[in-house]
């Protein structure tokens, strides 16, 4: 019999769709306070590589536009999985993250940087996904330390009302208001495989890899702003 073997692999879970935001759909140092709950659909996850009973143990975001400086605050990530194929959370916060699970709560620092990062689970419980849709939901809390004036976040605007969220200087909001943009999302899993000298189930990984490599965007930047000059996006 084959050996097994696994890798972590960052599978993009929501690929963004030429479209960009300066809310907080996903966390960003650009506010005090944030939260949002959104879907990502069994539709958009079967191409992604992320297998039933996969179990995340991080989740990204990407930032179109560096945040300048980088802030430590308060994070909170939730995961539910659903067979939804529309955003049916309710905009009361409380109502809306009832039932889901926290799998990251702790202190965490948001970087400045162009593209892609990643947030390690810390500090919640494991969660498995079985295979339909998710709802991912973030609650940031950063009441000290200095503001962003330019993060700009990668989104999607493919699912009519996909996010419910809402942002603050003063508090923490309890009531969510619907848009479209979800923010581009990866999700790093370890995903099992054969040996490939023993076995030809090997070619497993082949969707990983294509499915992260189409979502990946070139974005060359002026040498001298750091600007994008231009977004060529794999096909899709």
């Amino acid at each position: 019999m084959a050996s097994l073997a696994v890798a972590d692999c960052p599978l993009s879970v929501l690929s963004g769709s030429n479209a960009t935001s300066v809310n907080a759909r996903a966390p960003s140092v650009r506010y005090r306070y944030a939260r949002s709950v959104y879907l990502i659909t069994a539709a958009e996850l079967a191409g992604s590589g992320l297998r039933n009973g996969a179990t995340p143990s991080e989740i990204g975001w990407n930032y179109n536009f560096r945040p300048a400086v980088t802030g430590t605050g308060t994070l909170v990530v939730y995961l539910q999985n659903t067979t939804d194929a529309t955003n049916t959370k309710a905009t009361d916060w409380s109502v809306a993250v009832n039932g889901m699970m926290v799998v990251h709560s702790a202190a965490t620092t948001l970087p400045d940087v162009f593209g892609p990062f990643s947030i390690p689970f810390v500090g919640g419980s494991p969660f498995t996904y079985t295979g339909g849709g998710l709802y991912v939901a973030f609650d940031w809390q950063y009441p000290t330390g200095t503001l962003s004036t330019s993060t700009i976040i990668e989104c999607n605007v493919n699912l009519a009302n996909g996010l419910l969220g809402a942002q603050s200087s003063a508090g923490p909001p309890s009531t969510l208001s619907a848009n479209n943009f979800r923010p581009e999302t990866s999700l790093t899993a370890a995903v099992p495989h054969n040996n490939p000298l023993t076995s030809s189930s090997h070619w497993v990984l082949f969707p990983v890899i294509w499915s992260v490599l189409r979502h990946r965007r070139f974005r060359p930047r002026s040498p001298t702003t750091g600007m994008s000059t231009s977004t060529v996006s794999r096909s899709r």
